[in-house]
């Protein structure tokens, strides 16, 4: 944009403001000014907000060289109310941010709750495993399975005996 950098130096020269000044009152290196001067060097968005809070100059004009060269009454007036809409919208988001925070560390509770019933509940199927025989009882279940047979044989034999006496 070597066309911005040459009406910024005409303006700057009309003011009887040095090259280096600017660069010392913007906290920058005197060539990197002389670049932006010559056209080598374009404006980005922070560094043109950066001159516009310093020396009044349309971010805009800085970026694109369309436009006025200085922020008008209505423009600086838009920019306020832009500035207040941004505000309010960082701050919306900051609560947003807390209460999803808060959220957060509400399930990790939760999360917690059920991880030691999980460890619970594993402790007690130990200890459930430790005292109880499961292969003894079934062991057991399996002779008592054979007895009944056993029973119920003796059963349908003695009926069969009691009914051949009868005979």
């Amino acid at each position: 944009m070597k066309e911005v950098g040459q009406k910024l130096k005409q303006y700057f020269d009309s003011k009887g403001i040095t090259q280096r000044q600017i660069a010392e009152i913007l906290q920058l290196d005197p060539g990197y000014i002389n670049g932006l001067f010559a056209g080598r060097r374009n404006f980005g968005k922070k560094q043109a907000q950066v001159w516009h809070d310093k020396f009044g100059l349309s971010p805009s004009w800085l970026i694109t060289g369309e436009g006025e060269m200085f922020v008008t009454d209505d423009q600086q007036e838009s920019d306020a109310r832009a500035s207040i809409v941004v505000q309010e919208l960082r701050e919306e988001n900051q609560k947003l941010k807390d209460e999803l925070i808060e959220e957060r560390h509400r399930c990790l509770e939760q999360q917690d709750v059920i991880n030691k019933l999980v460890q619970r509940n594993l402790l007690l199927q130990e200890k459930l495993d430790k005292y109880v025989d499961y292969e003894a009882i079934k062991q057991k279940v399996e002779e008592l399975a054979d007895l009944n047979a056993k029973i119920y044989l003796e059963l349908l034999s003695s009926k069969k005996v009691g009914s051949e006496k009868a005979i």
